[in-house]
């Protein structure tokens, strides 16, 4: 209806165009939520991950201080142990993936691992940031999603 040039929505469709947003808004905030759970769970793995080589970096070092001939436990997987003495302790094996190996000396293998640490610190600090933003964006549309709410309950 135009009413002096201006056209006025019945009260049905005010409501009907409430609605349609209200769906909108909620299938984005269902997304952002995925999206989130999913952020949550790589800063989880990233910064569990990044534990994991500061601890490994500990060892190798601490290996190194105890000197030769020291008894060690050696992992064999499935939380089976082996006791063993160190002979030799000049080169370590690391793991480059898909089962290629690279010998290197222990402090070679330290600065590795700290780079990898630097790069996982590095990744983590942008999903954070990701996180954030997802959450902020939640954030701003709980209020228009409860207004709607309570606009369309009203009318009924």
């Amino acid at each position: 209806m135009c009413g002096g040039g201006v056209w006025v929505l019945s009260s049905e469709e005010s409501a009907q165009g409430k609605y349609e947003l209200l769906q909108k808004l909620v299938a984005e905030y269902e997304y952002l939520r995925a999206v989130a759970q999913a952020l949550e769970e790589q800063i989880r793995l990233a910064e569990s991950a990044q534990q994991d080589l500061v601890v490994t970096m500990v060892s190798i070092q601490e290996l190194g201080e105890k000197g030769l001939n020291k008894e060690l436990l050696v992992p064999l997987g499935s939380g089976v142990m082996a006791e063993t003495v160190l002979a030799k302790y000049d080169k370590l094996l690391v793991s480059l993936g898909l089962n290629i190996y690279a010998r290197l000396e222990p402090s070679k293998v330290v600065e590795y691992l700290n780079g990898r640490r630097e790069f996982l610190k590095g990744r983590t600090d942008e999903l954070v940031k990701d996180y954030s933003a997802t959450l902020q964006r939640m954030g701003l549309l709980e209020p228009k999603i409860n207004r709607l709410v309570r606009e369309l309950q009203a009318g009924q």
